[in-house]
């Protein structure tokens, strides 16, 4: 009599949690079908930095987040250095690039957003001053 071999039940990417982070990552095929969005409370977060902006759409249940898309994107251009925007028109750009593919993913409005920006968040401006001191 032959043996049967056990089957194995392939494990779906959408399925895959990692341990030590708490992540689970929703693959693009299911977000529409398993998850529920309204109710599930989307948060859009991006990580504006000096190379590139990644922004994340995910959810949290419990104690586990889980990711439904993500869009990385490098700057064109030194529109940052060092952690400071130089070209804030640049850096405008490639921020509403990532969310409209994120959008796209989605087929979803993202309408509010949680950053975390690389460094010091400021403009940096160049000032010149003509001064002469008071001669006494």
């Amino acid at each position: 009599m032959a043996e049967k071999k056990a089957e194995k039940k392939p494990v779906r990417k959408s399925e895959k949690k990692t341990e030590k982070s708490g992540v689970k990552s929703a693959a693009k095929s299911s977000v529409k079908r398993a998850v529920n969005l309204a109710s599930k409370k989307p948060v859009f977060g991006l990580d504006i930095g000096t190379r590139s902006i990644v922004g994340t759409v995910g959810y949290r249940e419990g104690d586990v987040f889980t990711v439904l898309a993500q869009e990385v994107k490098e700057h064109e251009t030194r529109a940052m250095l060092d952690g400071q925007i130089h070209d804030i028109a640049a850096v405008g750009n490639t921020i509403s690039q990532v969310k409209q593919a994120l959008e796209k993913k989605l087929d979803l409005k993202l309408k509010e957003v949680c950053i975390a920006a690389a460094g010091r968040v400021l403009e940096t401006v160049e000032v010149h001053v003509d001064w002469e001191p008071d001669q006494e």
